[in-house]
């Protein structure tokens, strides 16, 4: 009797098992499909940054945009930007090793995603993947570099360092870099010439960051947060200092 009873539930467990088996394959089997289905709508990268950010706009005389190789990149800013926006950004790896926010930041900016809630947020996140795989972590940052709004209608970093200090990227100080790097979280916001004090606030966390990551000293770091930075009105035609963003930041935004 007891054999017989063990014996039913033996075969009851592996019936509910196998049940479940079933429905588990079959989940996979359809969430496969439909992912496939989603990758396969995914835009070509081909030629990914090839237009210019300024052919969007009505009036682009009044847009900059100045592109520069990633070799040609000043360290500090490189070191500036990762610490501003993403401290691990070389170590993230796909999907288990997570996505950079800078990789984030660019999906968002050339393409556009359709659909609803959750189709998006799969596409988006087989977009993050397909970038990842298609773009070394020096190819995502010089299109990062390139293509990241930092207000007064210039894009990417030259044109902004020209924009606000009349300066290329090579002449910028550590102070103007660590100031620049800290504008992409939001331009309107932490914009040296509409908000110098937040502009300010805003530059003392990616120093400090950048003092936490161990790529400039104590001292550096002191000397950056003291400098007086000036900046230019932007399309005024007035090469003076108009701006002194020395004033004490207002709290950590």
């Amino acid at each position: 009797m007891i054999a017989k009873t063990f014996r039913v539930l033996a075969i009851s467990a592996f019936a509910v098992l196998m049940g479940a088996l079933t429905v588990v394959t079959v989940a996979l089997t359809v969430a496969s499909v439909y992912l496939t289905s989603l990758w396969l709508e995914l835009p070509p990268l081909e030629g990914l940054g090839d237009a210019p950010a300024c052919a969007t706009w009505a009036d682009d005389s009044r847009c900059l945009q100045v592109k520069v190789r990633i070799e040609q990149v000043p360290v500090h800013l490189k070191q500036a930007i990762i610490a501003a926006a993403d401290m691990h950004f070389y170590e993230r790896r796909g999907i288990l090793g997570g996505f950079s926010p800078i990789t984030a930041h660019l999906a968002r900016y050339f393409f556009r995603l359709e659909g609803r809630q959750l189709r998006r947020l799969l596409s988006e996140v087989l977009l993050l993947y397909k970038i990842d795989l298609n773009f070394s972590k020096d190819q995502i940052l010089e299109l990062y570099i390139n293509h990241t709004y930092l207000g007064h209608a210039a894009y990417g970093f030259e044109a902004a360092a020209q924009t606000y200090f009349g300066k290329s990227l090579d002449d910028l100080t550590l102070a103007e870099t660590a100031m620049l790097a800290g504008v992409p979280k939001a331009p309107s916001l932490f914009n040296p010439v509409v908000d110098p004090p937040r502009a300010k606030a805003r530059q003392k966390i990616v120093l400090e960051r950048m003092l936490k990551a161990g790529v400039i000293s104590e001292p550096q770091c002191q000397q950056a947060l003291e400098e007086t930075v000036r900046v230019i009105i932007p399309n005024s035609g007035d090469a003076e200092p108009v701006s002194d963003v020395s004033s004490p930041p207002q709290g950590h935004d």
